[in-house]
């Protein structure tokens, strides 16, 4: 699911919501570097098994993040989600 599914998800959920998975943690993180929600995602812990994530939790989606899930920001969107995209890649890297 990309990144504004989840927008759209999290929308007709009742906030704060708490997301499990960490495929929808790691597309939350887009979703709060392009500014569109507000949230807090604990740090993944590196185990002896592999990375393990907490859960994260919504807190808001923000003015810019209603205008997107209403269509007003299409394209400026597309280019902050992409950027975004970039960023949570070059963070995870280190």
């Amino acid at each position: 699911m990309p990144p504004m599914e989840l927008l759209h998800q999290i929308a007709r959920e009742p906030l704060p919501c708490t997301i499990y998975a960490p495929a929808e943690i790691d597309k939350l993180r887009v979703l709060r570097a392009a500014e569109l929600v507000t949230a807090f995602i604990p740090p993944a812990e590196t185990l002896p098994h592999g990375e393990s994530h907490k859960p994260a939790q919504v807190l808001s989606i923000t003015d810019k993040g209603q205008q997107a899930l209403e269509g007003g920001l299409e394209d400026a969107v597309a280019a902050e989600l992409a950027l975004a995209r970039m960023h949570c890649r070059n963070q995870g890297s280190h």
